[in-house]
């Protein structure tokens, strides 16, 4: 049986129930995946119990403009619904809240998750000045150049401890905000040559980045003298 996900050995089910008494009166077993094809069968095959009130009322998978046309040629009331009666139905304007979740019997992939922290991108790196700017707006000082990290070299950098200590953004920067005092980020700059970066051995800033650092951090409350020391 051919259906939306593929030809299944199966078949369609009909049932066409007295509602008063509350009992089948009629079940057809049919290959076919398409229902609209199957009210007619249904319909002629219940005529012997129907009445001149008999109302026959059928789902949206049921409505094709043809049903339509043969039952109003036999003279049989029906209600039948069509796809867009429930976008026309108060009564269903929160159904989208009630949508089934995709089948994992044909949908096995893990549904992406937006990252839960800060992530390299989210930090304001300049590589031309050596400079890192956290999205929080603080500088952050360079404790390594040439660092390397499983054969790729990278540029490391560290906030400062005044900063990120009082910080409110640690529980979205920091994976144990509770246990880690500052936050380092890396940014890499390729694959590291033979015997360059060995280890985790990393160069540390030049001596002249101090009064460059200090350049740039002026204005702050704390002196960027002390902040240096503290890097170091």
């Amino acid at each position: 049986m051919a259906t939306s996900k593929g030809v299944i050995q199966g078949y369609t089910g009909v049932a066409a129930v007295d509602d008063r008494h509350q009992i089948i009166v009629e079940a057809q077993a049919h290959g076919t995946g398409s229902e609209q094809s199957l009210l007619i069968p249904v319909v002629e095959a219940t005529e012997p119990l129907c009445t001149p009130a008999t109302l026959i009322t059928a789902d949206a998978g049921y409505h094709s403009a043809a049903n339509l046309k043969t039952l109003t040629e036999k003279n049989r009331p029906a209600l039948i619904a069509d796809n867009q009666m429930r976008n026309r139905d108060e009564r269903f304007k929160d159904q989208a809240r009630h949508k089934a979740q995709p089948d994992p019997l044909y949908d096995k992939a893990h549904p992406k998750k937006g990252a839960s922290h800060y992530r390299p991108k989210d930090f304001d790196y300049d590589p031309d000045a050596g400079t890192c700017i956290c999205p929080a707006g603080k500088m952050l000082y360079q404790n390594g150049s040439n660092c390397n990290h499983n054969g790729h070299l990278a540029v490391k950098f560290q906030g400062a401890l005044r900063d990120c200590g009082p910080c409110t953004l640690r529980d979205k920067c920091l994976r144990k905000p509770d246990i880690t005092p500052a936050r380092q980020v890396c940014f890499f700059r390729g694959k590291a040559a033979n015997g360059q970066g060995r280890g985790a051995a990393c160069r540390r800033r030049p001596k002249h980045w101090k009064s460059a650092h200090k350049g740039i951090s002026r204005g702050s409350n704390t002196a960027s003298g002390s902040s240096v020391a503290e890097a170091a």
